[in-house]
């Protein structure tokens, strides 16, 4: 399945990287290694590492709970926080041109953010 890095800013609005809209390589907690999303919504550490409690490697982004190292957080956001994050970071990711090279990575990205508003 189709993936890209998981590049966004902390989806927790009293946050100052949110605020900052700073768009930062998430990385899952236990193993840190960096963090990918699919076109199923679906976050995986790069190296296939399982999530605590399961046997898989996948967890959907809706129900991750999200450590920012910029507030210390640790919480499961809204999906419309979410989805506000992703948003903005595509946005950046769009505009910048150089976070994304390929037209393949662009038509994950476009996939990606049809299969949030269908969770919304």
């Amino acid at each position: 399945m189709p993936s890209i890095l998981l590049k966004t800013q902390c989806p927790s609005p009293g946050c100052k990287g949110y605020n900052s809209r700073k768009i930062v390589q998430w990385a899952k907690a236990d193993c840190g290694h960096r963090s990918k999303i699919d076109t199923d919504v679906d976050v995986f550490c790069e190296q296939g590492c399982s999530w605590p409690g399961s046997s898989s490697s996948y967890c959907n982004m809706i129900k991750l709970y999200w450590k920012c190292s910029e507030c210390k957080a640790y919480s499961k956001p809204s999906p419309s926080a979410l989805a506000a994050s992703y948003m903005r970071a595509a946005a950046a990711m769009i505009k910048a041109k150089s976070y994304y090279s390929n037209e393949t990575d662009l038509d994950c990205l476009a996939a990606i953010m049809d299969k949030m508003a269908d969770l919304m």
